[in-house]
């Protein structure tokens, strides 16, 4: 896109910057994060690009040689190309202590290699950059987690409707999609992942059977907002289960998933221990599993699991600039669930996700029993769903557009 679309994290990085040596961007491949660093940079900072063959060649003929400066900030953009880097970072911000020496990214985890042994524990900050949140595109302040903690909701919404949020889930984040068409887009986005598979994997894993691995990240799209039994899935495909542990692992790394550990703060016997694995983009994920429209208003479990992982998307982006909130998921085996537990230290937030414009008293029935028998702090119980109106359901409990993540100020309270 040829308008810049300010990010959530931007206040972060400009933070770390002023007391941390080393900050580190990390996230998929077109998450904007060379856009960010460029926006952020000016004449004082030096930039290096590892996609660059000749940069890459430099930097590992002589690492040592190639992260020292005498600009204001080095950035070192795609670092994982070049693990090497970072053994060569610590003696240099150690000899020389200034604050915000460094901006290194990186699309895949640079320090799940195996060959990078220095974790630059006290020297480094990191920040993870999602794909584009719709907040972000929208260009709203990040509020929503705000209103969480005072428990009091904005009462004017901007227009939210079960086709609008399916639009939105569809489209997903990735800056180079927002302007194109639904084939465009999915065809840019299957061009993506081949490209991933074929190209950036190799960067951390030595795998030959690509149609395999394909067709694991197919069926962990498929798991999106759902428990992985490694067992059936190892199955499925035709290798081991640590086989199929490490290739999920490797798709982490390229941040294409993420999980919501599970939430096990209780002597509960009967929680589920499992986390719950994400596809770390809606639209991608529907792309890689050929969601369309209509496919999703005639498959209950597509919808849901579409708009699950949507939200999943928008929380990460909010959770990603506050030190707060943690984000859970709790499941028990009475078949109770709630999709989203935020905790702090003096509040639980949980949030249930219905892709309905309609909303009833039955949609509290697990948040009621959670708050009752679990809760051992102020709890709010929550109902996104994909109707415009904020409503009260009583000792805490609240039916909320889904759009209110993104949009709204406070202008009324329980």
């Amino acid at each position: 896109m040829s308008e810049y679309i300010n990010r959530y994290v931007e206040s972060l990085v400009n933070q770390y910057l002023s007391f941390m040596r080393i900050v580190n961007i990390r996230g998929p491949r077109q998450s904007g994060k060379t856009t960010l660093i460029r926006h952020l940079s000016d004449d004082s900072f030096v930039y290096r690009n590892l996609d660059d063959p000749s940069t890459l060649a430099a930097a590992k003929a002589d690492p040592v040689y190639f992260v020292r400066h005498d600009a204001k900030v080095m950035c070192i953009d795609e670092i994982q190309k070049a693990p090497e880097l970072i053994a060569a970072l610590k003696p240099e911000v150690d000899s020389r202590r200034e604050k915000g020496r460094y901006i290194i990214t990186g699309s895949s985890d640079v320090f799940s290699q195996a060959s990078v042994k220095e974790s630059l524990a006290g020297r480094i900050a990191t920040v993870n950059l999602s794909t584009l949140s719709l907040g972000e595109i929208v260009k709203s302040e990040p509020t929503f987690l705000g209103q969480c903690a005072r428990s009091t909701f904005s009462d004017v919404v901007p227009d939210c409707s079960k086709d609008m949020i399916i639009e939105y889930a569809l489209r997903g984040g990735y800056p180079e999609v927002l302007e194109l068409g639904e084939i465009e887009r999915k065809l840019w986005l299957q061009s993506y992942v081949s490209t991933l598979l074929e190209h950036d994997l190799a960067q951390i894993a030595d795998i030959r059977r690509h149609d395999i691995m394909g067709n694991v990240l197919e069926i962990l799209a498929m798991y999106s907002s759902k428990s992985l039994n490694h067992y059936e899935i190892a199955a499925k495909v035709g290798v081991s289960r640590p086989t199929l542990q490490s290739y999920c692992s490797y798709l982490k790394q390229l941040f294409l998933f993420d999980e919501a550990p599970s939430w096990t703060t209780t002597d509960y016997k009967r929680v589920g221990k499992l986390s719950t694995w994400f596809a770390a983009d809606s639209g991608l994920m529907a792309a890689v599993l050929h969601l369309d429209r209509l496919r999703v208003l005639s498959d209950p479990d597509a919808l849901g699991k579409l708009v699950e992982t949507f939200v999943f998307h928008e929380l990460s982006a909010l959770l990603s600039v506050q030190h707060e909130y943690s984000m859970y998921r709790y499941r028990d085996n009475q078949k109770r669930q709630i999709d989203f537990l935020l905790e702090k230290t003096d509040q639980l937030v949980g949030l249930e996700v219905k892709a309905s414009e309609t909303v009833g008293s039955d949609d509290f029935t697990h948040l009621r029993w959670f708050a009752a028998n679990l809760a051992k702090k102020p709890f709010v119980g929550i109902v996104l769903y994909a109707g415009s109106r904020v409503l009260s359901f009583g000792d805490g409990l609240w039916a909320l557009p889904i759009s209110l993540l993104w949009q709204g100020e406070v202008t009324g309270s329980a």
